[in-house]
């Protein structure tokens, strides 16, 4: 933290002191500033001062609030969808879990005031009964390595998921994959309400969040990139949690065994130095070093990495997948195993657009040929 600027600095106390909101209140000389971190990393909603400090200005007050009243209508209306895509799918035949997003909106302590995202289900079927069933309906969906995408809604994203994660790792995913399918049964029992809707849904039990989400966090990490938001949901997923210390011994051990203890180590420093966790609701032992080496990442990529300044200008594909290599390569040290697949997935993915471009250049030079 000691590299961070000024204004960052303040965010981030400012965002402590959300989510510890009976310590002192801190000073912030620049809310303009905070307000574009906000933005930046999605947490408009639950940054809006409760009370306007005297520094704060009235119209930029007015704007946020603003913002903020349109998060809130998305909640609203992603929820209502939820309910409405729960039903859908169970007179289909198919088991339903909610992953993340709104499912952890409810444990904050303003569930509307969370920048919401796509809808992430879990159908508790197998790949192909899935994806014939979305083809079905839309045939032009194409899945993805992680998921397919339903488009049932025009205003809400889908994704449909046969397991709620994914590992690169050869290793890691079968390990990671033997586990989900030992805790399974337990996800579809697990019942919650959202606001404003009539129906209960499944969402995972906070053990099982515990553990899933680090990984989707590292997931995140070596694609795109990670974000706030993710951690203040997973700040959250820990607060609520209520195990024995026994049960949070075993899931120190589940983070140890899928490769993910180095990056737990780093995120349990952020989660307890700079956004005010509670020692006792850590998993594992924080890492310092790690930990500002996450937070640099962090700060610099913003919500998905879709504000970091490797997007900036027109570099082209290549050149961007360098720039994500090279920062692939630096991380490496959270997650060796995963972080070396993810890598070298990228590289093959690289290696094939380019073998496409220089086919796609010769046949054109082909039929330039043909014509003259």
């Amino acid at each position: 933290m000691e590299q961070t600027d000024k204004q960052t600095k303040e965010a981030l106390c400012w965002l402590r002191y959300i989510l510890n909101p009976d310590t002192d209140l801190p000073t912030i000389s620049d809310w303009l500033s905070l307000l574009v971190f906000a933005e930046k990393q999605a947490l408009t909603g639950i940054c809006l001062p409760e009370n306007c400090p005297a520094n704060l200005p009235k119209e930029l007050l007015l704007q946020w609030i603003g913002y903020v009243q349109l998060i809130e209508q998305q909640n609203k209306l992603l929820n209502r969808r939820i309910e409405q895509l729960f039903t859908k799918l169970e007179e289909d035949g198919f088991q339903c879990c909610l992953l993340k997003g709104q499912g952890n909106a409810t444990m904050y302590p303003s569930p509307l005031k969370r920048c919401s995202g796509d809808i992430d289900m879990w159908v508790n079927t197998d790949e192909q009964t899935a994806y014939n069933y979305v083809k079905a309906l839309f045939p032009n969906e194409k899945e993805t390595y992680k998921h397919i995408h339903f488009p049932y809604f025009s205003d809400a994203s889908i994704d449909i998921h046969v397991t709620p994660l994914k590992f690169y790792s050869g290793l890691y995913s079968k390990r990671l994959q033997k586990w989900i399918k030992q805790n399974t049964a337990e996800q579809f029992k697990n019942t919650i309400r959202l606001l404003e809707t009539d129906r209960d849904i499944y969402v995972p039990v906070g053990k099982f969040n515990a553990i899933y989400q680090m990984g989707h966090m590292l997931i995140h990490l070596f694609d795109e990139g990670l974000g706030l938001r993710q951690v203040v949901d997973y700040y959250y997923v820990l607060k609520c949690l209520d195990i024995s210390d026994s049960e949070r011994l075993e899931i120190a051990a589940t983070i140890n065994n899928l490769g993910m203890f180095r990056f737990a180590k780093a995120m349990m420093w952020i989660q307890s130095h700079v956004l005010g966790l509670p020692s006792e609701c850590c998993v594992v032992e924080p890492d310092e070093r790690r930990g500002k080496e996450l937070l640099t990442d962090i700060l610099e990529c913003g919500n998905f990495g879709h504000h970091s300044q490797r997007y900036k200008g027109n570099k082209g594909f290549y050149l961007i997948g360098i720039i994500e290599a090279w920062r692939n390569i630096k991380l490496l040290s959270m997650a060796p195993r995963e972080g070396t697949a993810r890598v070298f997935s990228k590289a093959r993915t690289a290696i094939k657009h380019l073998f496409i471009h220089i086919n796609l250049k010769n046949s054109i030079a082909s039929i330039n040929n043909a014509i003259v």
